[in-house]
């Protein structure tokens, strides 16, 4: 077979390359090049698979390891040269590298689906890919490597796909489990290390984007393990795995703020990344996840049902204080100031998912309490549910007067006169639609009485006059 004769040889084309370089002679670099990839070519061609092969020690993963090996020396060549070099190969060693990156990683991952388990395959491959980042971040540090820096940048999309395939595959499966612990921890490890030592060589928005992501990705993960772990201490119990998803992200949240100016790398070094722009994903989610636990029957099962201090209800306020900090810290310029975020349309945003909220902490009452099934059609048609709401709207609206006039916000103020109205015209046009309704009677007569009250203790603030200098 040839393929023997070739891969002996296929170091030596390094060296006609280096001969080239070395004595500034064109032609014996252009051949040294050409037969290193005719002789690539040629062994993907004439190779034939091993299947009863050891792994490793086959002569397909051997070979290409050695042509990922010359490669990697001819790549150096011509950087380490490249001024010694003419105009059009001073870029010959970026397809050198794009040349030895793609034998390393399809060899390494085509021996990796022949030789490993499926349940393992995954991993398996995660951990394959970040030792062989950070083994050309150490080389390319160690050789002074610049061009060789850039590839680690890949770790981090490979570490996405990884979880994405391990979520989609198996999502109730902890992706700790068949040796993850060892993969994602020197995933994480490794990812940060080459962060850091990426900063002087990387492009500085780029470097912030793939701080973010990477808190993104560490945050998920966390996510997943202690839900799939609370999965398992309470098997049945959808709900409390669904509180998770929403607890972890906004501790996540929480745990940033604290640490913005107590850790120097990264968040005090990448303040955007971690407090200001890069939590903003985050704090969208959460409110998506806010809106979408209030559809929840919020069954706590095996707590008895108590309105706010359930764990659902709990992690919802929780969620909406931790997003009401962080803008306030923003107002205040304690966090750095996010140019695409309108601050006020985000303060009214988050008072309309608080709102949303109580409207379902009233739902959720109704239905343990008075055995309203807890769907949409079901709980809108109950007498009890419609009393309920006008009841604690009027509530919501005495406070939010009280608070306007007391502080002089007229804003604030006819923020709660509208929610007051609002309720004024759902009594006429609902509550006493049908008569005869004990609850509804009761609405009626509980609206009027704080409606007086708030006519008493919160007047419209006077408006501000201009003053004359």
């Amino acid at each position: 077979m040839v393929i023997g004769p070739l891969l002996r040889g296929h170091s030596k084309c390094a060296g006609i390359s280096w001969v080239g370089i070395r004595q500034q002679r064109l032609l014996p670099r252009i051949f040294g090049i050409l037969l290193q990839f005719g002789g690539g070519f040629i062994f993907l061609l004439s190779n034939v698979p091993e299947y009863d092969s050891l792994p490793i020690l086959n002569s397909t993963y051997m070979g290409s390891f050695l042509l990922s090996l010359g490669g990697l020396f001819s790549a150096f060549l011509f950087f380490k040269h490249k001024e010694q070099l003419k105009q059009v190969e001073q870029h010959v060693h970026w397809m050198l590298l794009i040349w030895v990156l793609s034998w390393w990683f399809c060899s390494g991952l085509i021996e990796i689906d022949d030789h490993v388990s499926s349940r393992y395959e995954i991993n398996a491959a995660l951990f394959f890919i970040t030792l062989s980042m950070l083994t050309l971040s150490l080389i390319a540090r160690v050789v002074d490597w610049k061009a060789a820096e850039f590839p680690p940048i890949l770790l981090l999309p490979a570490m996405y796909f990884g979880a994405l395939i391990q979520f989609v595959d198996a999502p109730s499966r902890n992706p700790l489990s068949h040796y993850g612990f060892v993969s994602w921890i020197a995933a994480f490890t490794i990812q940060m290390l080459i962060l850091y030592r990426s900063e002087w060589v990387w492009n500085k928005k780029v470097l912030a984007l793939w701080h973010s992501f990477s808190m993104y990705l560490y945050v998920f993960i966390c996510t997943w393990i202690i839900a799939d772990f609370v999965n398992y201490l309470l098997p049945g119990y959808r709900l409390w795995e669904e509180i998770i998803w929403g607890l972890i992200p906004a501790f996540g949240v929480m745990k940033m703020m604290y640490l913005r100016d107590r850790v120097s790398w990264p968040v005090m070094d990448f303040p955007q990344s971690y407090v200001g722009k890069g939590l903003l994903p985050i704090i969208i989610y959460l409110g998506v996840w806010i809106i979408f636990a209030c559809h929840n029957p919020a069954d706590p099962k095996p707590l008895p049902y108590l309105p706010i201090v359930n764990p659902l209800e709990l992690v919802q306020l929780f969620s909406i204080i931790i997003t009401l900090n962080w803008l306030s810290l923003i107002k205040q310029d304690e966090i750095p100031k996010i140019n695409s975020l309108n601050l006020s349309y985000a303060f009214n945003l988050v008072a309309l998912i608080a709102f949303v909220y109580i409207t379902s902490v009233v739902a959720h009452a109704v239905h343990f309490y008075a055995g309203v099934r807890f769907d949409e059609y079901t709980m809108f048609s109950s007498e009890v549910f419609q009393a309920s709401i006008s009841i604690v709207w009027t509530l919501l609206a005495f406070i939010v007067m009280c608070f306007g006039t007391r502080r002089q916000f007229r804003k604030i103020w006819f923020v709660g006169a509208s929610l007051l109205s609002i309720v004024v015209i759902k009594l006429f046009l609902i509550d006493l639609a049908d008569s005869g309704g004990i609850a509804r009677i009761v609405s009626f007569l509980t609206v009027g009485v704080l409606v007086l009250v708030i006519g008493y203790f919160s007047p419209i603030p006077p408006k501000k006059k201009a003053t004359v200098t």
